[in-house]
């Protein structure tokens, strides 16, 4: 289940999986990797701020559930972010957005 749910991060996330593999422009710190953004407090506060809009973009985006993350709050999206990074930390920042965006819809959080 969690394989399925990381494939389906990756390719909503951007990446095309049919005749190659395309790449996303991501723009900011979000196409840098976790421990880039986790390097200094200056990237930090930079990453969060990314972190953010890119979930408000998301949720802009999901028809069907435009709340993702609302009772968790800003505090609680960032740290969830940072367990995953702290855990993968040569991920792109905009993947793990994308693979705790997917838990939270999943969960309904």
């Amino acid at each position: 289940m969690r394989a399925w749910i990381i494939a389906l991060a990756i390719v909503a996330s951007g990446q095309a999986l049919d005749a190659g593999l395309e790449t996303t422009n991501v723009y900011g710190i979000g196409g840098n990797s976790c421990a880039s953004w986790l390097s200094s407090h200056g990237k930090e506060t930079e990453g969060d701020i990314w972190v953010l809009g890119y979930w408000s973009g998301r949720n802009d985006a999901n028809t069907a559930n435009h709340k993702v993350g609302a009772t968790t709050g800003a505090d609680g999206i960032i740290g969830e972010v940072k367990k995953v990074c702290k855990d993968n930390p040569s991920l792109a920042l905009f993947h793990a957005v994308g693979r705790v965006w997917f838990d939270f819809l999943n969960g309904s959080r």
